[in-house]
């Protein structure tokens, strides 16, 4: 496996964006953040907004599983699943935005924008293995 710094590297230079984006260049991560939202995703991404604190999410979550579980990913692996993450929570988004028909058409709720997302999780914790 190579360095980690490189395997980071073999990630970023994937055909991610339209524009050129080297995250070494970038001081924090929310500069990199705020810069990649302006950034157009290349087809066939099929993600309409950044997908960079996906790319962040699942090299993070490799790295954990290096660790923590000797599983190794190849670059192309961690690219592919931060699009499909990507894609999934997209997906869960719209399902949960989408218009509910009021029960009583007589007093229809008020529109209020939505400036809140609830975020339900889950995990399972199995003594015997120390594994979630």
């Amino acid at each position: 496996m190579p360095r980690s710094e490189s395997f980071s590297r073999q990630i970023w230079s994937q055909n991610i964006w339209k524009q050129d984006f080297n995250p070494t260049s970038i001081p924090s991560f929310e500069s990199a953040f705020l810069a990649t939202s302006s950034l157009i995703n290349l087809p066939p991404l099929g993600v309409k907004e950044t997908i960079f604190p996906w790319v962040c999410w699942v090299i993070w979550t490799a790295r954990n599983q290096r660790i923590f579980e000797n599983r190794v990913f190849e670059p192309m692996d961690i690219f592919s699943k931060a699009i499909s993450t990507s894609r999934e929570w997209n997906n869960a988004q719209a399902s949960l935005i989408s218009p509910q028909v009021p029960r009583n058409l007589q007093n229809p709720p008020s529109h209020q924008p939505l400036t809140e997302l609830p975020c339900f999780t889950d995990t399972a914790w199995i003594a015997s293995t120390n594994r979630a």
